[in-house]
């Protein structure tokens, strides 16, 4: 790892050449791609540490830096993008792992790998608290980027769902807005991400069962948004299932909204649209909801939700 970190000294001497710091940050894409899959765990670590010490390096060096012309924002979206393809590099080390489980016998010291817990999520996540505060909404608006971004997200929302709650709160309230902006903003392609990213938030809050925490708070606004999506808003029919189904798991963790909001929001619809519209949307909700039953009541069952007050919805 002694090259790597060499060229972390070469990004403090070319911080202000952006060609020299986006060729930089590929090579560490391609070793993350190429080799994160074969190292062992100490070796792993070390190239975890020398990837962070990139983004450390490279959050210093453009945190706050003025952006005066387009070719200089175009800069900093190539790296950016460059830097979600590296994190999510670095992730795919948790379910693709061809490293020697023997290699401890061979050289290391017990200790020295066992006694390291830092996974590749945490590696992740604390990047992505690096860079997240490089992330403008200007640069969202890049479709590559954007769909990098929110496919790392979904990734890691669907992987490590447990490591959500437990992020410092600055991170978990940019990663809620960055879910809510890309449902009520982005292209459908990155709505339907989303959509995918907050079913398995709902689940990991049914298996806990912690009604204060702020991810199940947050996930109450979600609700909300869902169902205005479905019912209330135009939406591509290629998202009528992800968000069919992150519907259906929301309500049943959110019973009690369910029977007050949901009642009094069908009421609203009535007086709004009239009986036509909602008894179109009322059927097709109730087949969307007949299709996704066994998908998703089975897994909510097991973490203990009741979801009995859903038996008659199906046909």
């Amino acid at each position: 790892m002694d090259f790597l970190n060499n060229c972390i000294g070469l990004m403090e001497v070319y911080k202000n050449t952006p060609e020299t710091v986006n060729l930089i940050i590929e090579v560490f894409v391609e070793v993350a791609h190429k080799q994160i899959c074969y190292l062992g765990e100490a070796k792993a670590m070390n190239l975890y540490e020398a990837c962070l010490t990139l983004l450390q390096v490279y959050s210093k060096n453009n945190l706050g830096r003025q952006r005066i012309d387009v070719t200089a924002e175009e800069d900093q979206y190539q790296d950016l993008l460059l830097i979600m393809e590296l994190l999510t590099n670095l992730l795919s080390k948790e379910f693709i792992d061809f490293s020697d489980t023997d290699e401890v016998f061979r050289g290391h010291e017990p200790g020295q790998a066992t006694n390291r817990s830092v996974s590749a999520a945490d590696v992740v996540l604390y990047g992505v608290n690096l860079v997240l505060p490089l992330m403008s909404q200007d640069l969202l608006k890049f479709p590559s980027l954007c769909n990098q971004y929110y496919k790392l997200i979904t990734f890691i929302c669907e992987i490590f769902p447990e490591k959500i709650p437990q992020l410092p709160e600055d991170l978990f309230k940019s990663l809620m807005y960055s879910l809510e902006l890309g449902m009520s903003s982005m292209s459908s392609e990155v709505c339907q991400l989303c959509l995918e990213a907050v079913t398995p938030l709902a689940e990991q809050c049914a298996k806990a069962q912690e009604t204060d925490s702020t991810l199940f708070l947050a996930t109450r606004h979600f609700l909300k948004m869902v169902f205005d999506m479905l019912v209330l808003q135009k939406h591509n029919t290629e998202m009528t299932t992800a968000a069919g189904e992150a519907f259906y798991t929301l309500v049943c963790l959110h019973q009690v909204w369910h029977l007050d909001t949901y009642t009094l929001e069908i009421s609203n619809l009535l007086k709004e649209s009239g009986w036509l519209l909602y008894v179109w949307q009322t059927i097709e909700l109730f087949w969307l909801e007949g299709t996704l039953r066994w998908s998703v009541v089975q897994p909510l069952a097991q973490s203990g939700v009741n979801t009995e007050l859903w038996s008659g919805c199906s046909g």
